[in-house]
């Protein structure tokens, strides 16, 4: 990982180092925080915003949160409090989101978690738990998810939702059957 602190380079001294104004480099990642400290091979940081590097053509992921924690040796970046992701047109609220990139270079999932909201213009979906699958552009919606158009609403047990095409797919279950709620005021 290769990071400057206040515009030059920042060489950490080791475990309980903090570090101001940094900005660097790790796999697929760039981020910058407002402040760092590193302990035992974890970094964590405050005032982050991190963006990974498109893949397959699709829009660069962006990341903003008031605190991470970045696990470089297991690839994992956990973010918490007001995090906000972009994909393109698309954006993702959360109360967590956890990351995992397969190598160097690729962001494998995505997984938010507690009052996940997806925006993308007049979209809304609504659930507990989304997860993003990078390379696909799906947004795997459950726990209660609603996905709304205008005044148009479907619900479901599980909701996909695929970014690049669209489109979603709504799954039942015996507690949560596929309700679509139209303009018309009809429930099928």
């Amino acid at each position: 990982m290769a990071l400057t602190a206040c515009g030059a380079p920042a060489l950490p001294d080791g475990p309980g180092t903090v570090l101001t104004g940094v900005t660097g480099s790790a796999g697929p990642w760039t981020a910058s925080a407002a402040r760092v400290e590193l302990l035992a091979g974890t970094a964590h940081a405050e005032g982050v915003k991190a963006s990974a590097a498109a893949q397959n053509g699709a829009p660069p992921l962006q990341i903003e949160a008031a605190s991470s924690e970045w696990d470089l040796k297991a690839h994992r970046a956990r973010f918490t409090t007001n995090v906000r992701v972009t994909r393109g047109p698309v954006t993702m609220t959360a109360d967590l989101l956890e990351v995992v990139y397969k190598d160097a270079s690729h962001v494998d999932v995505v997984t938010a978690t507690g009052h996940v909201l997806v925006t993308r213009g007049e979209r809304v979906a609504r659930a507990e738990k989304g997860v993003l699958t990078a390379g696909e552009g799906r947004i795997v919606l459950t726990g209660s998810p609603v996905l709304t158009e205008g005044i148009n609403a479907l619900a479901g047990d599980r909701i996909e939702v695929f970014l690049d095409e669209e489109r979603a797919t709504c799954t039942g279950s015996a507690g949560a059957p596929c309700r679509l709620q139209i303009a018309d005021g009809l429930s099928r």
